[in-house]
C-alpha cells in the first residue's frame, strides 16, 4: 500500500545527488511528525468522545506514530541502539537488531539509506528532534492504555 508520506526517491540516487544534512533528514521526519500529530489528535478527540471509530482511529494514530519512529530511528540511531519506538499490532516492539529496511506493518521509506547518513548527522537530528518524538510516543501509549482501562 502506498502512502501519502511514502518518499518516491530512489535511495542510492538521492545520495549520490545530494548527501544527507541534518535539515534535509528533519524535514522528512517533520512531514512524518506532521501527519502522526494529527492521526492522535484525531484519536484523542474520537477515544474522548467515545465514537464507534475510536479504536480504529487509535489504530491509525500507532502506525502514523510507527513511521514516524522508523524513520527518525533511521536517521538517529547511536550505533548498537535497540529501541526503534515502533510497536506492531501484537503488542510486541520491534527491536533495532529486527529492523531491516523494511518492517511487518510499517509504511515507512525514507529518502535516504541508514548507512548512508554519518553519525555526526544522527547526533543532530537526535538533538534536534528527538525531544518531540518521545513527547509524542508517550501521549499515544497514554492514550492506548487510557483506552484499554475504559
Amino acid at each position: 500500500m502506498t502512502t501519502a508520506r511514502q518518499s518516491r526517491i530512489n535511495p542510492t540516487t538521492a545520495t549520490k545527488l545530494h548527501p544527507p544534512t541534518a535539515d534535509t533528514l528533519i524535514d522528512e521526519i517533520q512531514d512524518a511528525y506532521e501527519i502522526a500529530k494529527d492521526e492522535f489528535e484525531i484519536a484523542t478527540e474520537s477515544t474522548d468522545g467515545g465514537t464507534i471509530y475510536a479504536a480504529s482511529d487509535r489504530d491509525s494514530a500507532r502506525d502514523a506514530l510507527n513511521d514516524l519512529c522508523a524513520i527518525y530511528y533511521r536517521y538517529a540511531a547511536k550505533p548498537g541502539e535497540e529501541d526503534t519506538g515502533i510497536m506492531l499490532r501484537s503488542g510486541k516492539y520491534v527491536s533495532g537488531s529486527e529492523m531491516g529496511e523494511e518492517v511487518p506493518g510499517v509504511d515507512a521509506v525514507t529518502a535516504f539509506k541508514t548507512e548512508d547518513v554519518p553519525q555526526e548527522v544522527k547526533d543532530e537530528v537526535r538533538r534536534r528532534v528527538g525531544q518531540r518524538i518521545r513527547e509524542l510516543r508517550n501521549a499515544v501509549e497514554l492514550l492506548e492504555e487510557r483506552a484499554t482501562e475504559e
